[in-house]
């Protein structure tokens, strides 16, 4: 076992919370899924952890409109996978951006363990069983194809 600590996961939260803010969410205050950084979550293989959870800003009265959410699940680790993205000497092995809309949802996953034959896919719109490949995306970028989708469909952005 390694005891690597995943030392930027804790900048890496603070940015990640930075690029939810430019897009009006803020850290969802409530107790289910608690926004947090862990250098380590597991130790075989050696992982960091990054969880957030945005609720989107109803208005300038920082009044949240719960129905709009965006959450992001990023697993770090010193230990190569491949196809992941690297940054500082470490590797991105698992993510998991959601978005969700007033009932609908989709996904931009990296899951090379759980789906091998098509690590990165994207979960369109309200299809969460379908996954269609898709390559490596930042969580800014899904964030701008989530808003660009609420466009079309008629909601407020």
């Amino acid at each position: 076992m390694s005891s690597d600590r995943v030392w930027f996961v804790a900048e890496r939260f603070e940015r990640l919370k930075d690029v939810l803010l430019a897009e009006s969410y803020a850290p969802d205050p409530g107790p289910r899924e608690p926004n947090e950084w862990q250098e380590i979550h597991k130790e075989d293989p050696p992982t960091g952890l990054v969880r957030l959870k945005g609720v989107r800003l109803r208005d300038l009265d920082d009044e949240f409109d719960d129905e709009i959410t965006f959450s992001i699940r990023e697993l770090w680790s010193p230990d190569y996978v491949e196809e992941a993205q690297d940054e500082r000497g470490f590797y991105l092995v698992q993510y998991s951006y959601h978005a969700q809309c007033h009932g609908t949802d989709q996904r931009w996953d990296f899951d090379p363990d759980g789906h091998p034959e098509m690590p990165y896919h994207h979960h369109p719109p309200g299809e969460n069983s379908r996954r269609v490949s898709f390559g490596p995306v930042a969580p800014g970028d899904a964030l701008a194809m989530f808003r660009q989708w609420m466009s079309d469909s008629g909601f407020s952005v």
